[in-house]
């Protein structure tokens, strides 16, 4: 299994992309502006897309690659999420307003995206790999996943803020090679944070403290600007702790 990291930062401006994972060349975990660095026959071979929750650095990407494969899609593009996230994006985006609807394009009997709901817990088995979707706590609905194949394991929290679920979750998984977690302001937002659904470093290493794994641990969605900060109130708070911050363009293999 190999993991390519098409975007996992928390806003855009230069070199920055929004967050997407592609899962070896026909699976995409969310879809973020880093979608766009795609090639079309790359976009054209995505067969499913996981998404964590409705936010549109999380899903502006979808729409746009819809879109663009359409002329050259044989089937379905199947997009898991919420019933919660996959009703947002069905009444604000694919609502021939914001969007055209791609469940209908270029007929209902043979549209480019079928939106098809999972909830916490569910898993579904494709070429050898589990992804199981995961409970999270954000502002709205959302979730993250765990993926397991037979050479590894490893998890995404989404956008996420405090939540005893999702490390139990983690827990329970035989092994965990990876963990992505978000990290979005520094301790000096800390109250933003938190009213946003969201981790800083003091509240993200409490939370780790749970975890019986000891993964790799790539930060994730940093907010533009305050990387820095970030960075140093991490290196103070995970000491000891096998972490980086996640960068486009890397790859990790499983």
């Amino acid at each position: 299994m190999r993991l390519r990291i098409l975007g996992s930062d928390g806003g855009i401006g230069g070199h920055r992309r929004t967050t997407s994972l592609l899962v070896d060349e026909d699976v995409l975990i969310d879809a973020g502006s880093g979608v766009g660095d795609l090639t079309l026959d790359e976009m054209a071979g995505i067969r499913k897309v996981l998404l964590t929750h409705a936010h549109l650095d999380h899903v502006a990407g979808l729409f746009l690659l819809l879109d663009s494969v359409q002329p050259r899609t044989e089937r379905p593009i199947v997009t898991h999420g919420l019933a919660a996230t996959l009703e947002a994006l069905s009444r604000h985006m694919l609502n021939d307003e914001v969007w055209p609807d791609f469940r209908r394009i270029p007929s209902a009997d043979d549209p480019v995206v079928i939106l098809e709901a999972m909830s916490p817990g569910v898993a579904l088995g494709d070429r050898g790999r589990l992804f199981t979707m995961i409970e999270v706590c954000h502002s709205v609905p959302a979730v993250g996943y765990a993926i397991r194949s037979p050479g590894g394991a490893f998890a995404f929290s989404g956008d996420t803020s405090r939540c005893e679920g999702f490390w139990r979750a983690l827990n329970e998984m035989d092994r965990l090679d990876l963990l992505l977690v978000e990290v979005s302001y520094p301790d000096s937002q800390a109250d933003l944070a938190l009213k946003s659904g969201h981790y800083h470093p003091t509240s993200l290493a409490q939370d780790l403290q749970r975890l019986v794994h000891r993964p790799e641990i790539r930060l994730t969605h940093l907010k533009p600007g305050l990387e820095a900060e970030i960075r140093a109130d991490c290196e103070r708070v995970l000491a000891g702790r096998d972490f980086q911050i996640l960068r486009g363009g890397e790859v990790f293999s499983f």
